[in-house]
């Protein structure tokens, strides 16, 4: 059922709009193993760039140093074993991106960036979508790292000739955000795009230009900050993810534009360096997914029913405990 639940239940939701739904999602969806490159993106905080720079640095061993090092980045930059139609297929319908350009064209970055374009990986989400024309996905752009004016446009160009068909755009017009989903589904509309911000790069401090301008000129495109609501709680353990995830469900309670706007809850873990330093061997699996997944998989239902409200919740190695089970259940 995971893999077209959408379909399953399309009775059911084809009446509510997209802020109504549960919806399983994956975090820094394109950090799988396949693909991953060896090159630092821009997105990576300076003190990782400088370990890297110094150890490759090293005289005799420079060469052995610095795969090693690589190695440890590569491993704990990871946040996903599934490729992107894997992780549609076990029942993901958000996908978080952060995008890099670099030469000319664009890759989904994470302190490592992927080797693949981003686009040949979204080609194959169209793929999936065509043959299945009653799910949509949320693809959500959550930041943009080294890209200009020109760069925007670009992206936006490539983007809109990927997801076009014979019968127009696959992307739902931002003014369907309350709309019912069978209307833009009935349409052949399954791409709900967010388009995120120009970020600093952490090494450099130059911040990017051009996605405000764009998102004033295209309506196919959903302004991430009015948009959506997702709080990076920026947690170590389990035990203080929980509380801080909590504290948002209660205080979504008394948002006033609560309605206006799809809410994500993040239930990823995140390290820090003396975590990498003490256990280098490791991944964000070992070290989140493995206990995170599981511990919210119980906790889901209550988030729904204390609210009654859509939300979307987002994980890292999605295929871990049985949570999207749970979340797709919640909208019964």
């Amino acid at each position: 059922m995971a893999e077209t639940w959408m379909t399953t239940i399309h009775d059911q939701i084809r009446t509510r709009s997209v802020l109504q739904l549960a919806i399983p999602g994956s975090h820094d969806s394109a950090m799988y193993k396949e693909g991953m490159g060896k090159t630092i993106g821009p997105d990576t905080e300076p003190e990782v760039v400088n370990i890297f720079n110094k150890v490759g640095s090293l005289p005799i061993i420079k060469g052995i140093a610095s795969s090693v090092t690589r190695d440890i980045i590569s491993r704990w930059s990871r946040t996903q074993s599934l490729d992107l139609v894997g992780q549609v297929q076990a029942g993901v319908r958000y996908i978080d991106l952060r995008i890099a350009s670099v030469d000319g064209d664009f890759h989904a970055t994470h302190t490592l960036m992927k080797s693949a374009s981003i686009f040949d990986e979204l080609t194959a989400l169209k793929d999936w979508l065509l043959a299945h024309p009653l799910e949509f996905l949320i693809i959500d752009f959550q930041h943009f790292y080294a890209l200009d004016p020109p760069a925007h446009n670009t992206f936006f160009e490539r983007l809109s000739a990927l997801l076009s068909t014979e019968r127009g755009t696959m992307m739902v017009d931002r003014s369907r955000m309350g709309s019912p989903v069978g209307e833009f589904l009935d349409a052949g509309e399954q791409v709900i795009v967010l388009y995120g911000d120009d970020c600093k790069v952490p090494a450099t401090g130059a911040v990017g230009d051009g996605s405000n301008a764009l998102l004033d000129a295209q309506s196919r495109l959903w302004p991430r900050g009015s948009s959506i609501n997702s709080v990076w709680v920026n947690k170590r353990t389990v035990n203080d993810l929980i509380p801080a995830l909590s504290d948002i469900v209660t205080r979504r309670a008394q948002e006033s534009a609560d309605g206006d706007r799809l809410w994500v809850l993040q239930g990823v873990l995140t390290a820090d360096g003396d975590d990498i330093k003490a256990h280098p061997q490791w991944t964000l699996k070992k070290f989140g997914a493995e206990s995170v997944n599981s511990t919210l998989a119980v906790e889901v239902p209550r988030y729904f029913n204390e609210t009654q409200k859509g939300w979307i919740i987002i994980m890292d190695f999605v295929e871990v405990g049985d949570w999207i089970q749970k979340v797709i259940e919640s909208n019964h």
